[in-house]
């Protein structure tokens, strides 16, 4: 598995997660979009995903292969 495949994994997870906290089964943030580094136009070569929450703020999580 490469990091590109973790990404992809993480954000079907976010979005999952997104489909509960609407059913009002999880205390979850509100995850208004997910987007990968370079969809989001994110000048990285790092392998990533963006976080934007319903509140307008908005996270970075960075895939870094340790082994």
């Amino acid at each position: 598995m490469d990091e590109h495949e973790i990404a992809d994994a993480l954000r079907e997870v976010l979005e999952a997660a997104e489909e509960i906290t609407d059913e009002g089964l999880a205390d979850l943030p509100d995850v208004a979009r997910v987007d990968t580094f370079e969809d989001a136009g994110v000048l990285t070569r790092n392998v990533g995903l963006v976080l934007r929450l319903e509140d307008g703020s908005e996270f970075q999580i960075t895939v870094v292969r340790s082994r």
